[in-house]
């Protein structure tokens, strides 16, 4: 055991790679197909258009960051999970080298990063063709590139660049993510401005205007193909999801989808037990009644759905806090009729028993560390420049927003946070076992 110690902490980017390739390729014998789910055909669908240079007429469903990653894997999609694994170990790599940075424990950051490799549904996302592992690899990555070459002001002004093309990819990837350029405009500013003073234009350009254009570029794109400058055409679809709970209160002026939409909600409830995919069981029939098309209904649920919100606030503030109750949940994303031996399943389903409520005691956590920090310096009237207050900012910013805009599988958008979540634990369990010795 002595010599196993040994070993890793003299060599411990190998062992962490060690490590998740084991971890993987048991799973690939167990588990050796790859997930397909409802999401995974536009991403396809999108790789194969952008291979034909051919998006005249593209429904605009998806953005084109993931479907260029199926590119990059020749849309092999043995090819594409092997990429995502491959990424999955370069995450857990950068939290290792982010911990490291922050001057914490040898053992601590490899442990945090092996942590990581071994959650179950870390290594069932890279199974499946979702953008969740592609996500937080470069959400990893921004904050790898922030704290060692920005934050640390060891900067080169390639680094810059660098940032620049992980936030472009990032947002094209999740749209929902442009929020992040904001924040790291802010603590750019804080934390470069003594030394770059009004230099810090340049980089700031640098790290924004490229993902602008590309926003801006997409936009048109759907705007010719669709009739509507969005970056999705689901967004009306997403909106309605989000007022699932009180869409009866709806004005009248949209009476001929409000009340296909209700009657498919009520029948969910009765048949299902939940009303967060009712919207797909009732888009068809709501096209049928009115004529519209799918980008034509989607602007005419996206009105109905902030008509109604505005007309009731205290509902919406209700569906917001159950949408953001729901982010900090988990799920295991897999197919089950994958795994032939029935064992194996029931050995899965006895490791994520353990796992989950402990991920899930982690986020919480993670929310009672935030608000302790955050009280602290409103106290102290200080604003802290570093890695784990940018982390803080990201994550809990990005919980409310997610929360604001959609009501479904909410889980899944705090998947890509989940390396961020890890470092955070881990430097105040630090500090906690540092604070807890001095007392002794």
């Amino acid at each position: 055991m002595n010599r196993i110690t040994k070993f890793v902490f003299k060599n411990p980017e190998l062992s962490i790679i060690a490590f998740a390739v084991v971890v993987r390729l048991i799973t690939f014998i167990f588990y050796p197909n790859t997930t397909l789910f409802n999401d995974s055909e536009n991403y396809l669908d999108l790789a194969k258009r952008l291979l034909e240079a051919n998006l005249i007429g593209y429904e605009g469903y998806r953005t084109p960051g993931y479907s260029m990653l199926i590119l990059l894997g020749f849309q092999n999609l043995c090819l594409v999970v092997l990429i995502q694994h491959l990424l999955g170990i370069c995450t857990s790599l950068f939290m290792y080298w982010l911990l490291r940075s922050i001057a914490l424990h040898k053992g601590v950051a490899i442990g945090a990063a092996i942590l990581y490799s071994c959650l179950l549904h870390v290594v069932f996302f890279e199974k499946g063709i979702l953008t969740e592992t592609f996500s937080a690899f470069l959400l990893t990555a921004i904050l790898y590139i922030l704290q060692l070459h920005i934050i640390k002001r060891k900067f080169k002004p390639s680094h810059f660049g660098i940032l620049s093309v992980s936030i472009l990819l990032l947002v094209m990837t999740k749209p929902f993510f442009i929020y992040i350029l904001p924040i790291i405009i802010l603590f750019l500013g804080i934390a470069l401005w003594s030394q770059l003073q009004f230099k810090i234009i340049k980089p700031i350009l640098i790290i924004t205007i490229p993902t602008l254009l590309a926003v801006g570029s997409w936009a048109f794109s759907n705007k010719q193909n669709t009739g509507y400058a969005t970056l999705s055409s689901y967004f009306g679809y997403n909106l309605a999801q989000q007022t699932v709970n009180f869409i009866h209160k709806a004005p009248d002026d949209y009476a001929a989808v409000r009340d296909i939409y209700v009657e498919q909600i009520e029948k969910d409830k009765e048949q299902l037990g939940y009303t967060y995919y009712s919207i797909w069981d009732a888009y068809q029939p709501m096209m049928k009644a009115t004529g519209y098309n799918f980008y034509d209904l989607s602007n005419e649920l996206a009105n109905m759905s902030k008509a109604t919100i505005i007309a009731n606030p205290k509902d919406y503030i209700k569906q917001v806090f159950l949408s953001w109750k729901l982010f900090w949940g988990v799920k295991l994303y897999w197919d089950q009729s994958h795994i032939s031996n029935p064992a194996v399943v029931i050995v899965y389903k006895g490791i994520w028993f353990l796992q989950r409520p402990l991920i899930v005691f982690g986020k919480i956590l993670f929310v009672g560390l935030f608000l302790w920090s955050f009280i602290k310096g409103v106290l102290r009237k200080r604003i802290s420049v570093h890695l784990l207050s940018f982390i803080f900012a990201l994550v809990i910013l990005g919980s409310i927003l997610q929360a604001a805009i959609i009501y479904s599988d909410n889980y899944r958008f705090s998947f890509p946070y989940l390396p961020a979540i890890i470092i955070v634990l881990a430097s105040y369990s630090v500090r906690l076992t540092q604070l807890i010795r001095k007392k002794k």
